[in-house]
């Protein structure tokens, strides 16, 4: 399953980054990351509604109930397809704070493949793991 997601979420086309407007005199000075931010917890959000439809289907499978089954994998793919707008901005946006540095490298690990004892399932997997937790400067665990 999730490598089909990863091939939905790798046909992303690119985005143009979005510029930072200069704070007006006088008014507090916007954080450079917002709009990073806000894509992170968007695409969080999606990610944890696909976590948690696909195992709402392999209860159904093992119930027996392929209607729900169904149902639920319809969920996913809407889930996944509505992760492409944020993660275009994610790609796409340079993160200038720690916040955002953080933020980013969690949306990575979530593309992160692991195998049943949570080791990376090929060198590109850790690469992308290793990149992730050198960007929050902090250990980093890939997401169910």
């Amino acid at each position: 399953m999730k490598a089909a997601r990863r091939s939905l979420l790798g046909s992303v086309a690119a985005l143009a980054a979005v510029p930072v407007v200069p704070a007006s005199a006088g008014a507090a000075a916007p954080n450079p990351d917002a709009t990073l931010l806000e894509a992170c917890a968007q695409y969080m959000a999606r990610e944890a509604e696909w976590n948690a439809s696909f195992e709402k289907q392999c209860a159904a499978e093992e119930a027996e109930d392929k209607a729900e089954a169904d149902r639920q994998h319809h969920v996913q793919v809407e889930a996944a397809s509505a992760q492409h707008a944020p993660l275009n901005v994610v790609i796409n946006t340079p993160a200038l704070t720690p916040a955002g540095k953080v933020a980013k490298a969690e949306v990575a690990m979530t593309l992160v493949q692991t195998n049943l004892a949570g080791e990376a399932l090929s060198a590109e997997d850790a690469l992308l793991w290793s990149l992730a937790e050198d960007l929050a400067g902090k250990p980093l665990e890939p997401h169910p």
